[in-house]
């Protein structure tokens, strides 16, 4: 492809399909929940702030488990954990991406975090605090988009 073809193509990209397309492949990778999992086994935050502290109690009805002192990992939240998803939204040119869950159990977490836990709000559980990864990830997807687009 010359640049002449280049840019004639160029001038057909529709960036609506092409941020959906792209969208897609990202919400539909595991990596991406996998990354908002492994914050939460080290108990942060969106901001990187430690969610709540097991307390002795916990340690003992985990048998030793869960220690006392140590940051909440959110592992053993079952339905939340595993119905945990990535969504993706377009607002103009720009994609925005937001981690949820559907879990049957999220309002009792939320309770949990509002009543013991060290953050206030419960959503800033959702999120990444360290975006690095989360980039690492989906920028060989959207080079190799753009490539397949432009037949390079």
């Amino acid at each position: 492809m010359d640049i002449l073809d280049w840019i004639e193509k160029a001038k057909e990209f529709d960036s609506d399909k092409n941020l959906n397309g792209f969208a897609l492949s990202i919400i539909e990778d595991p990596k991406a929940i996998d990354l908002q999992r492994e914050q939460w086994k080290e108990g942060s935050d969106y901001k990187g702030d430690v969610i709540g502290i097991y307390k002795k109690s916990t340690e003992e009805l985990s048998m030793g488990l869960k220690k006392a002192g140590d940051p909440w990992n959110l592992n053993n939240t079952g339905d939340f954990w595993q119905n945990t998803f990535l969504n993706a939204v377009i607002k103009g040119k720009d994609l925005e991406f937001d981690f949820n869950s559907s879990g049957i159990n999220k309002s009792e977490l939320f309770a949990t975090i509002k009543k013991h836990g060290e953050i206030k709000n419960p959503t800033d559980i959702f999120g990444l605090y360290n975006h690095e990864p989360f980039i690492k990830l989906i920028e060989p997807k959207y080079v190799q988009q753009l490539k397949d687009y432009y037949n390079v």
